[in-house]
C-alpha cells in the first residue's frame, strides 16, 4: 500500500509542474536517505563521513560518476522516486539487511 501511495504522489508531483526527476536527482535522494539511516541507527555497520552532513556530501559526489542504467536498458523515475521514501520506512534492522527492492531497479 505504502508504495503504491508513493508512486500516486510522484505522479501527482510531476502533473503538477514539479521537475522531472533526473538519474543525478534520484542519486541524490536515495543519499539522504542511505546516510539518514547511517547515522540515525545504531547498528548501521559502515558509516560514511564524519558526520550526517559528510557522509551525504561525500556520497553526492559519486552521483555525478554514476551511469545508472545499463545494457540498453532506460532510467524509470517512478522507481527511483519511491526510494528515497521506501529507506526512509526501513526500520535499523531492514536497513542492515539492505536497501528495499525498489532502489535496486531504477532501470527497465
Amino acid at each position: 500500500m505504502r508504495r503504491v501511495l508513493t508512486v500516486i504522489a510522484t505522479f501527482s508531483l510531476l502533473a503538477c509542474g514539479a521537475p522531472a526527476l533526473t538519474p543525478q536527482t534520484a542519486c541524490e535522494e536515495q543519499v539522504d536517505g542511505t546516510c539518514d539511516k547511517m547515522w540515525n541507527c545504531p547498528n548501521a555497520a559502515i558509516k560514511i563521513g564524519s558526520d550526517l552532513e559528510s557522509c551525504k556530501t561525500q556520497y553526492k559526489a559519486l552521483c555525478s560518476l554514476l551511469t545508472p542504467c545499463k545494457d540498453g536498458t532506460t532510467f524509470d523515475a517512478s522507481n527511483a522516486a519511491a526510494c528515497n521514501p521506501a529507506i526512509k520506512a526501513q526500520s535499523c534492522d531492514e536497513y542492515k539487511a539492505g536497501p528495499p527492492s525498489v532502489c535496486t531497479n531504477q532501470c527497465k
